[in-house]
């Protein structure tokens, strides 16, 4: 639900158009994350690429628990496939269509996470750009490991700073760690590996993003978790 403080009735200013930057409201927004999923499967069991050179996958969860980025894992077995690459496409936490690309160069297993922040899964596809003896399978879910996972925020930042306090509690335990504020994605880092099901993030975020902040990339890390 949006914040409506009723202003267009008071201020004429408003009633005819005009516009509130984030800065002019002193608002502190918080949101949670619970008890986030750690399945590296989550978005799609499997793609069996077997001996073929493309395949489309079957999506079993086309909206994640939460906005974040997945991750693909390539297996290979019995020869010598490589050079596999699966494309995911769907929206971001905004409604915006996004897709990404997965890359795999080496045999065994490989787990690829992407940058993208994903709402919303609506095709899976795979290529494989060289093919020797053996098969490979693939699947989507999401990354756990160190800093590797990435929650987005509902809402849009225009600095790093933007994000005040990431809070992350782990199986009960509030754990200190380091974050990355990502403005690009408006998203956060998980600032250390996670355990399926088990951890919750409490975000406090003071928004200062405007339109004047479209197409403008903000660099910043800060270490945010108490």
């Amino acid at each position: 639900m949006g914040l409506n403080i009723g202003l267009g009735k008071h201020e004429p200013y408003l009633a005819f158009g005009g516009k509130i930057k984030p800065t002019e409201i002193d608002e502190t927004k918080q949101y949670v994350y619970l008890k986030v999923s750690g399945s590296d499967s989550a978005i799609m069991n499997a793609c069996a690429l077997g001996s073929v050179t493309s395949a489309t996958g079957t999506i079993t969860l086309a909206y994640p628990d939460y906005p974040r980025n997945l991750m693909a894992t390539f297996t290979e077995t019995g020869g010598t496939v490589a050079k596999a690459t699966a494309t995911v496409t769907g929206k971001d936490q905004f409604g915006k269509v996004i897709s990404e690309n997965y890359a795999c160069v080496s045999l065994g297993t490989t787990g690829v996470a992407g940058t993208k922040i994903f709402d919303q899964i609506t095709a899976v596809s795979a290529v494989v750009g060289s093919f020797g003896t053996g098969v490979i399978d693939l699947k989507i879910g999401f990354p756990i490991g160190a800093a590797s996972a990435k929650f987005g925020l509902p809402t849009k930042i225009g600095a790093a700073t933007d994000v005040k306090r990431v809070t992350w509690v782990d199986n009960g335990v509030v754990t200190p760690g380091t974050v990355v504020v990502d403005t690009t994605n408006h998203a956060f880092t998980s600032g250390g590996a996670i355990t399926a099901a088990q951890d919750d993030f409490v975000v406090l975020v003071k928004p200062n993003y405007t339109t004047d902040d479209e197409g403008v990339s903000y660099a910043g890390t800060s270490a945010l978790i108490s």
